[in-house]
C-alpha cells in the first residue's frame, strides 16, 4: 500500500496505516451547548465511507468512537449513564485491517467535482 494523508487533519499516515492519532482536536470543548460535537463525529462517519477506511476518533471533550469503512458506528466511549460528550474514559476495540481497493475519492480527490463544474460552465457558455 502507498502512503496516505489523514482525511481529517492531513497528517501523513505511513505505509497503509488507517488510524490517525492527530484527529479529534476540533475545539469541541468550546461547543458545550451546541450540536458541534455531534456534527464533528458525523463528519468522521462520512470520511470513513468516502475513503473506505476504519476511523478511530478520539476527542478531548467531543464524541470518541470507532467507525467501520461502511460508516457503521462500531462503539462509542460513554459513561455509566450513556452520556457520550464531556466524559472521561477509554474504549478498546478490535478492528479488521482494511485491504480493499481505494475509493474513487481517495484515488482522484476533488477531480470529479472539478470536471462537473467545467461541464456545467461549458454548457452555460455554449448556450
Amino acid at each position: 500500500m502507498e502512503n496516505f494523508k489523514c482525511p481529517h487533519c492531513e497528517a501523513p499516515l505511513g505505509n497503509g496505516v488507517t488510524v490517525c492519532g492527530e484527529c479529534g482536536k476540533e475545539l469541541d470543548s468550546r461547543q458545550e451547548q451546541t450540536s458541534a460535537p455531534e456534527e464533528h463525529f458525523q463528519a468522521s462517519v462520512f470520511r470513513a465511507v468516502e475513503n473506505r477506511v476504519n476511523v478511530l476518533r478520539s476527542a478531548n471533550t467531543g464524541i470518541s468512537g470507532f467507525i467501520s469503512p461502511e460508516g457503521k458506528i462500531i462503539s462509542l466511549v460513554a459513561d455509566a449513564s450513556g452520556k457520550e460528550i464531556f466524559v472521561e474514559g477509554y474504549k478498546m476495540q478490535s478492528i479488521p485491517a482494511t485491504k480493499g481497493a481505494q475509493s474513487f475519492y481517495t484515488s482522484y480527490g476533488d477531480w470529479f467535482i472539478l470536471m462537473c463544474f467545467i461541464f456545467v460552465l461549458g454548457s452555460i457558455i455554449i448556450r
